[in-house]
């Protein structure tokens, strides 16, 4: 966990513990489940666009197309980039963004 995470985490706890000494136990139980459980999704969430993010910047493509130079031999696999271009590179990395960006919503 990271310092930014864990001083959310520590604001949190400090706001969840006003909250319980403001309102009765029972709306305060069920108040600090809800944020911890949002919460989680948020970091969840991060998670997944951090890593998309990781791949785009790498440029991460499948290594083989599927496709062969030799058809129908099918011995000598044909790259991403031979397969499809860069324009299916392209669309390939904003497939993995747009995936990522379905999370969010």
């Amino acid at each position: 966990m990271s310092t930014l995470q864990s001083n959310r985490k520590e604001k949190m706890q400090r706001a969840l513990s006003c909250l319980f000494i403001a309102v009765e136990p029972e709306v305060a139980e069920s108040v600090k489940h809800d944020v911890e459980s949002y919460v989680e999704e948020l970091e969840r969430t991060n998670e997944v666009l951090k890593r998309t993010l990781s791949r785009i910047d790498e440029w991460e493509i499948p290594k083989e197309s599927g496709r062969f130079w030799d058809e129908p031999e099918n011995t000598q696999p044909m790259s991403y980039a031979s397969a499809f271009g860069s324009n299916g590179e392209r669309e390939y990395i904003r497939s993995m963004a747009r995936s990522a960006l379905l999370i969010t919503e």
